[in-house]
């Protein structure tokens, strides 16, 4: 099944639309992914569209299983390649409680942070809290097979006025470049039906000197 993306900017024809390949759910078997699309080459000389005019997830992108745990979708206008690969070990990890990996990704000090307001007592143990509220959530034996993109949240567009205060309280010298917040669609399946579902999870990323963190 294919899901598309919620649009971030009006098209002026709906003629357009069909022109695009946006990420989406899980190709079908035989279908395959186009990774660099961006208008049909039978659209017209006369057709002029700038990238700002084009749907979220449309300028597609996709780190495969050879390169990260979990393949992953992503539009390279909000998300660049290490931010993919680094939520794809992410997630990856939440469903492997691979302490690890998590630690390689999030940003330490806002981790220890929330290891604190969830009353657990190491990186472990709050592993372990999210690996169980996932499944409550998403059932018994569940595995995340695929991710892809809703929506980004960038600077000016989202108040991150909560995540600056933990991160800069740790330490005020550090330098914040970007702040983003995504709305990820992972696909899974689990031991109860064996069916694929989804499910958004929110995911905060900053790029804190030089290097990109997950903060939540």
């Amino acid at each position: 099944m294919r899901f598309i993306s919620r649009l971030t900017a009006a098209l002026t024809a709906a003629a357009m639309l069909a022109g695009f390949c946006s990420c989406g759910g899980k190709k079908k078997e035989g279908e395959e992914h186009h990774h660099h699309n961006l208008v049909e080459d039978n659209m017209g000389d006369d057709v002029n569209v700038s990238q700002d005019d084009l749907p979220f997830g449309a300028l597609e992108s996709i780190l495969g299983t050879d390169a990260v745990p979990i393949e992953i979708c992503y539009d390279t206008r909000y998300i660049t390649e290490d931010e993919a690969a680094k939520i794809s070990k992410y997630f990856s990890a939440l469903n492997n409680k691979d302490t690890e990996l998590f630690n390689s990704v999030v940003y330490e000090p806002y981790l220890s942070k929330l290891i604190e307001n969830a009353d657990c007592t190491s990186v472990d143990d709050y592993i372990a809290t999210q690996y169980t509220t996932l499944t409550q959530q998403l059932g018994d034996g569940f595995v995340f097979d695929y991710i892809y993109f809703e929506e980004a949240l960038l600077q000016g567009q989202y108040d991150f006025t909560d995540f600056d205060t933990v991160i800069l309280n740790n330490d005020p010298t550090v330098q914040i470049t970007d702040r983003k917040l995504l709305t990820a669609v992972v696909e899974y399946k689990n031991n109860v039906d064996g069916d694929s579902h989804v499910k958004n999870i929110n995911v905060c990323l900053y790029t804190i000197n030089g290097q990109s963190y997950i903060v939540r």
